[in-house]
């Protein structure tokens, strides 16, 4: 996909990117965001994303576990198509400043089994994880991004001064292949502190199928 929709470039570098931030600015590329982002691959080269250079990338890359499962027994009896990575990827990313003072989240990615993309629906994903982690002020509203649709999730978890604000943007693509998740905790306060660096964290990402 064409880097922030704009140029004719894609900077394909695995893990964190800042090398790609580099070169935008060497060849004068504004819509990459110039050294205002770090970016990251997943390991399979299909989802980029982005945070502001302050943030940290606490972690980043395959891990051994599905945050979506189904009755199919282990991952060796998966069936996977083509192109398809058959392990999932995350990223764990966080501001400076002390937990829930500032603003912290993941970015995921997972093919999904062959024989159950027709069955599969994202609301009932969402529905699954939110009734699990009790969470209140539920709302959920249709988006898409590109080539990718889905919904964009806020809730609560906790009460009073123990609240926590999530916020998260959960796509699929149009071969219902891949599930691509964007997503930031933090408290109230938080939240409208960074108001404008969540926003381009949710939305900035990008896929390439």
């Amino acid at each position: 996909m064409v880097l922030n929709g704009a140029m004719g470039l894609t900077c394909r570098r695995k893990r964190v990117m800042v090398a790609c931030a580099a070169l935008c600015a060497v060849v004068g590329l504004s819509a990459c965001g110039g050294e205002k982002y770090r970016y990251v691959e997943s390991d399979d080269g299909h989802m980029f994303v982005k945070i502001p250079k302050a943030w940290n990338v606490d972690s980043e890359g395959a891990v051994d576990f599905r945050f979506i499962a189904f009755d199919y027994g282990t991952d060796i009896d998966f069936a996977f198509t083509r192109g398809d990575s058959t392990t999932p990827w995350r990223a764990d990313f966080s501001a400076e400043g002390d937990l829930g003072d500032v603003p912290s989240g993941q970015f995921e990615t997972q093919h999904l089994d062959a024989r159950v993309r027709d069955q599969f629906l994202l609301s009932q994903h969402i529905d699954g994880f939110t009734e699990q982690f009790g969470a209140t002020d539920l709302k959920r509203t249709k988006v898409a991004l590109g080539d990718l649709e889905g919904y964009r999730v806020t809730y609560t978890v906790g009460a009073d001064d123990d609240a926590v604000k999530y916020d998260g943007v959960y796509l699929i693509d149009d071969r219902r292949s891949g599930v691509y998740i964007a997503s930031v905790n933090c408290s109230t306060d938080c939240m409208q502190r960074y108001d404008d660096q969540i926003e381009e964290v949710l939305t900035g990402f990008w896929v390439e199928l």
